[in-house]
């Protein structure tokens, strides 16, 4: 896996779980194995709404590939392929069981350090890394964390083209 590859799958991770907290509701087992597309075409009405939600999202995805590729392509040379993958296997793991509501983010006070700490202390860590693979899966997850958190936290990363927040449940 390149870095470049390993930065977008972070960003993806990141954007999804973001498309999941914005369309509310509980996540059903289904939905949550389903890609970002396929998860804004079944829960947002109106083809024209959907491209622009997913617009959106793809930004978030890539703006965290942006702020992550320069830091893989520094560190992922020192890796073998398997501890790569196991890395960032681990990542989107963590991140995609982590409790990333409204509910968790208020308890945390938004204050990403204190995500990381709850998720890490809730989630098993991924098994059989190394001390590298261990650091740069505790960098990779809290830049994730960080980066979620901000765009959480600021009120048109979550708005809807047209001015409302969340769209009406189909």
């Amino acid at each position: 896996m390149s870095a470049e590859t390993a930065a977008l799958r972070l960003g993806t991770t990141v954007a999804k779980a973001a498309v999941q907290t914005w369309l509310g509701g509980k996540r059903r087992e289904q939905e949550s194995r389903m890609d970002m597309a396929e998860l804004i075409r079944l829960r947002v009405s109106g083809l024209r709404y959907q491209r622009g939600v997913r617009r959106q999202f793809e930004e978030i995805a890539d703006a965290v590939y942006d702020r992550l590729a320069p830091f893989l392509d520094r560190e992922f040379p020192g890796l073998e392929e398997s501890s790569r993958q196991a890395v960032i296997d681990g990542v989107c793991d963590t991140f995609a069981a982590a409790d990333l509501s409204d509910g968790a983010m208020l308890a945390a006070d938004a204050k990403p350090a204190e995500i990381v700490r709850r998720v890490t202390g809730s989630v098993r860590p991924p098994m059989g890394l190394g001390e590298a693979e261990t650091r740069l899966y505790e960098v990779l997850f809290a830049e994730c964390v960080e980066y979620y958190v901000r765009r959480s936290t600021t009120s048109t990363s979550t708005a809807c083209p047209g001015g409302s927040r969340r769209p009406a449940p189909r």
